[in-house]
């Protein structure tokens, strides 16, 4: 098997979502830590693998891949030995992708502008707004 490199920051929500499913696979990855604060995703080797400057970025012998959700879908479809973790059932299938969706484009979304200022401009607080937000959402 073709070794599958992974681009992730441990601190990373999505990064930790691809790492969690290859480990229900039994899949090793190579990961290849980026510190977002230093640069990381503007060094030269980085953008040629993804121009989009974002992680995680799953590279199967060239193959590339550069969104969590259709990462942990690759995996799934390529290693599962069952449809335990990505149904077959249309049904079943649509529940998950409506899951994979609202976390994507709601939870996450909202989880980030809360914690962008305590992450990247060292603020020491949360707005009261911007968790109502997330509640809202859940």
């Amino acid at each position: 098997m073709e070794k599958l490199v992974l681009y992730t920051n441990k601190k990373s929500p999505p990064c930790r979502a691809v790492k969690l499913t290859a480990r229900a696979l039994g899949i090793q990855l190579t990961e290849k830590e980026m510190t977002l604060l230093r640069g990381d995703k503007l060094m030269e080797e980085f953008l040629k693998v993804n121009p989009q400057q974002t992680i995680p970025v799953l590279d199967d012998g060239g193959i590339v891949i550069t969104a969590s959700h259709a990462i942990m879908i690759y995996l799934v479809c390529k290693f599962g030995s069952d449809d335990s973790l990505y149904p077959t059932d249309l049904v079943r299938r649509a529940r998950v992708h409506t899951a994979l969706h609202l976390e994507a484009g709601v939870i996450f979304s909202r989880l980030s502008f809360l914690f962008e200022p305590v992450i990247y401009s060292g603020k020491s607080y949360f707005h009261s707004d911007r968790v109502e937000h997330i509640r809202k959402a859940y």
